[in-house]
């Protein structure tokens, strides 16, 4: 069994290991601490009358207690309550509450009672992480004990419940433990009001001995050690506010009306009432509340509410409010999408160049033009909006009569789509057909006006002029769901929000091993209906047009407006060098294809063969200079040119040989009739190498390192 001073150790390590950063403490992991709840104290009480001597002796008084007393009658009761709240940033006050429901006893027997009611003065000696704080008081009546028919039945007399508060002043950012130390209760004398009658004090000491001397044992009042009556808070370095995330939106700064936005605080008053507003840019004008709120007992501020419809578009800001505090983040309020297109060269090159605004930001846009009829023409391109919601691209339509370009955004909260007119008009390329104008008082956009939809995108049908037309060739037809058809509406829809390889270069692959990554794909169903089994297909090469390496036919169920993060592992072939094109399609709709790029290169494997090459052109190198550095030949002088005479072409610094070529003769005569004769030796015991020769040799040759 932990003793309390053990107990109160092992609550101070944990408290300090909790406050070290990159221990994964969460958001509310505390709000445990901040919740009262009874705590038995522990150790005990010693009952003592003071000296009336001055504090410089070393003496207590006369002990009353001969062993350690409880802090109340009965154990069950001994419950103490340690309570903080109030500001969790810096620079706040922070209050605390003590609460002893029943204090320890005075009294063992009522009749030592005084017949009067006499007024209780206590205090209380409370730690912050580990330094004393001023003591707190109170005072309490003690009211005379009714007189019991029986005196030797009678209970004790005990304290009074006290009730304690104080303030605490937040200067740094941490966790922090608040520890009862000593509680004391003073009994005053009528004739000295500063030395009481008799005292009580407790804490967390297990031991009580008076000593061989009055007040010279080890006790609770001598040894003071603190109780397990402990409180922890944690404080923040200020107020602060985010927005956490936004309905149908892939970011965190922007949207629209309905999108429900989730925002989060910190270093608020705890357990305080608040709201969130709406405000203008600087975050303390025109706030207008949106849902009231309530902080948490460790001060963060949580809340959600749904961007109302109506709201001014631009920048704002929303604001977290509770107490005295408050803290706000920007917001960008997105409007009505718009776009512009306007027509730039001829032929061939003729392009439309579109700009827009007030998309739903790091969303993809696809831009395709229209004909006349409003029916879809030529290639679409995707676009992806900023951070901001703008749009730029640039739409090749060459000669194909494009008339107009529609901009549309697949989202969960419902498509936008908006039609823009081509200010150059219908160019074919061609002659030009005259066309008469529709009937009906109604009249068309300016050139360049975007038209907003929200529903499926029906044109008006025109009425042309009969014209004398040839009979049409046999054509194939390729049937094409219009975009805004309704049926296509209700089903489901897939939409790549994001692609993306993951991964990094190993040691294998910079020496042609074959390179692996992870492609990740987040995927949001823009549609009104679950989507089941959607298929993938992946390919890879070094161009769009390669046949798929991965095929799948299902990957579960996503349902309307869901996001799912979809991984799968690709890898190319050993000895893989340069830039590969990545591309594939998730479902059906044009809004699941994506496409990106790969580079790599092995620059182990080529660094060895420069390597290599270095090494062979300087083995070459050295070859070829060997061959061409001239031989030290031994110079044979003519036959009968006397020995030491100069001869042409003989070695360096004149013609001198250096073998005796008479006595070379005559040894090898020697060897032929005698085999045994030593090597070296002419027949007259003299050398066949002349030894003064190669010495003069050897003197005229040019000075070596």
């Amino acid at each position: 069994m932990l003793t309390p001073r053990l107990r109160t150790v092992l609550a101070t390590a944990v408290l300090a290991a909790s406050a070290l950063p990159g221990l994964g403490m969460v958001a509310g992991s505390a709000s445990a601490a901040d919740t009262v709840v009874g705590t038995d104290p522990g150790g005990g009480c010693w009952r003592y009358v003071p000296a009336v001597l001055t504090p410089e002796v070393p003496r207590l008084g006369t002990p009353l207690s001969t062993e350690l007393e409880p802090w109340v009658l009965a154990p069950a009761e001994a419950e103490v309550q340690l309570s903080t709240a109030g500001d969790t940033a810096v620079g706040g006050t922070r209050t605390f509450a003590l609460e002893i429901p029943n204090g320890p006893v005075l009294y063992p027997d009522a009749t030592e009672q005084p017949a009067e009611k006499i007024v209780l003065k206590a205090s209380a000696v409370l730690l912050l992480d580990g330094a004393e704080l001023p003591p707190v008081t109170t005072e309490v009546e003690l009211e005379p004990a009714p007189a019991a028919p029986d005196p030797a039945a009678a209970a004790p007399v005990t304290v009074p419940a006290l009730s304690f508060t104080g303030e605490i002043t937040i200067a740094t950012a941490a966790t922090s433990a608040l520890i009862l130390k000593q509680l004391t209760v003073d009994v005053p004398r009528p004739d000295l009001p500063q030395s009481p009658s008799l005292r009580v004090v407790c804490n967390g000491q297990t031991e009580g001995d008076p000593g061989t001397l009055p007040g010279l044992g080890v006790n609770p009042a001598t040894e003071p050690v603190a109780t397990s009556v402990t409180a922890t808070y944690r404080t923040v370095a200020g107020t602060a506010a985010k927005v956490t995330a936004i309905s149908s939106q892939a970011v965190t700064n922007a949207a629209r009306a309905g999108d429900t936005l989730t925002l989060q605080g910190s270093g608020f008053p705890s357990a305080a009432a608040g709201a969130l507003e709406m405000c203008d840019p600087d975050g303390t004008t025109a706030c207008t509340q949106m849902v009231p709120t309530q902080t948490t007992p460790t001060g963060e501020h949580l809340a959600s509410a749904a961007l109302p419809s109506g709201l001014a578009a631009g920048d704002r800001a929303v604001r977290l409010v509770a107490g005295l505090r408050s803290a706000t983040t920007p917001l960008l309020v997105l409007g009505d999408p718009t776009a512009e297109a306007s027509s730039e060269g001829s032929g061939e090159d003729r392009a439309a160049q579109v700009a827009g605004g007030d998309w739903d930001p790091l969303r993809k846009v696809a831009l395709r033009g229209l004909d006349s009829s409003g029916a879809a023409i030529g290639k679409r391109i995707v676009v992806t909006a900023d951070e901001r919601g703008r749009i730029e691209g640039r739409l090749d339509v060459g000669k194909r009569a494009v008339t107009a370009v529609r901009a549309e955004q697949k989202r969960a909260g419902g498509d936008l789509v908006v039609e823009a007119d081509l200010d150059g008009g219908e160019v074919t390329g061609g002659p030009e057909t005259p066309q008469q104008d529709a009937p009906g008082d109604a009249t068309p956009p300016a050139s360049g006006a975007p038209v907003t939809t929200t529903g499926p995108v029906t044109a008006d049908p025109v009425t042309a002029a009969p014209v004398e037309i040839p009979e049409p060739a046999d054509l194939a037809v390729n049937e094409v769901t219009a975009p805004g058809d309704a049926a296509a509406a209700q089903q489901g829809e897939l939409a790549i929000i994001d692609a993306a390889l993951t991964g990094s270069s190993t040691l294998g692959d910079m020496f042609g091993a074959s390179p692996r990554r992870v492609l990740r794909l987040d995927v949001e169903n823009v549609g009104q209906v679950a989507v089941s089994a959607p298929g993938l297909t992946i390919s890879v090469g070094r161009t769009d047009d390669v046949e798929p390496i991965y095929s799948s036919d299902g990957l579960g169920t996503i349902e309307p407006g869901a996001v799912e993060r979809i991984e799968v592992p690709i890898a190319l072939g050993v000895g893989a060098i340069g830039t590969y094109q990545i591309s594939g399609q998730l479902g059906t709709g044009e809004a699941g294809t994506f496409s990106l790029t790969w580079q790599t290169y092995p620059w182990g494997l080529i660094v060895l063969n420069v390597l290599g090459i270095a090494l062979l052109s300087w083995a070459v190198e050295r070859r070829l200079r060997r061959r061409n550095a001239p031989r030290v030949v031994a110079a044979l002088a003519p036959a009968g040119l006397a020995p030491g005479a100069p001869v042409a072409g003989g070695p360096v610094g004149g013609g001198e040989a250096v073998i005796d070529l008479e006595t070379l003769e005559r040894w090898w005569a020697m060897q032929a009739a005698a085999p045994e004769t030593l090597i070296g030796a002419g027949d007259d015991g003299h050398a066949v190498v002349d030894i003064d020769a190669v010495e003069r040799w050897i003197d005229r040759l040019p000075a070596r390192s």
